[in-house]
C-alpha cells in the first residue's frame, strides 16, 4: 500500500470519531493491504473504498435511505469524478481528485447496496420475477 494511502488511513482514523473497533479494522486493512498491495491491486482499491465506508458511517451513521433515494444519491455521487475530470482537464484540481471522487462514489453505491440489504432482512419483502422485464424488483415498488 502506497504511503499516501497508509497516511490517508491514519488521517481518517485521527480525524473522525471512529470507535476503537472501527479503529482497528481500518488498522487491519493497512497492514494487510501493504504486504498484498504489489500482488492484487483490486484487493488494494477493494481496501481503500472499506475504508471509505468506515468514514462515512463514523460521519452520518448509519443510512438507511428510502430506497428509490439512492438513485437520485449515487447520480450526485457520480457527478462527482465528472466534475473532478474536466477541472483535472482545465484547472483548478488534479487527476488525484479524480481518484478520489471515484473511492467516494464506490464507497456510496456499497453504502446503498448495505441499505438494500437491510431493507429486505427488516421487512422480508418477496422478491419477484417481473415477467416483462430482466431482472428482480421488490414487490409493492414501482419500476
Amino acid at each position: 500500500m502506497s504511503n499516501k494511502i497508509a497516511d490517508r488511513i491514519r488521517n481518517i482514523i485521527e480525524s473522525e470519531n471512529l470507535t476503537r473497533g472501527q479503529s482497528l479494522y481500518v488498522e487491519v486493512v493497512t497492514d494487510i493491504g501493504r504486504s498484498r498491495h504489489n500482488a492484487n491491486p483490486t484487493e488494494s482499491v477493494l481496501r481503500e473504498i472499506a475504508a471509505e465506508r468506515l468514514r462515512q458511517d463514523a460521519k452520518f451513521g448509519e443510512q438507511n435511505n428510502p430506497l428509490q433515494w439512492w438513485l437520485a444519491i449515487l447520480g450526485e455521487e457520480y457527478g462527482e469524478p465528472c466534475q473532478a475530470t474536466v477541472q483535472a482537464e482545465f484547472g483548478p484540481r488534479n487527476w488525484s481528485d479524480y481518484r478520489e471522487e471515484l473511492i467516494h462514489a464506490a464507497a456510496v453505491a456499497v453504502c446503498a447496496i448495505e441499505s438494500f440489504d437491510r431493507a429486505l432482512a427488516l421487512s422480508a419483502p418477496a422478491i419477484t420475477q417481473d415477467s416483462t422485464q430482466t431482472g428482480a424488483r421488490l414487490e409493492g415498488t414501482q419500476d
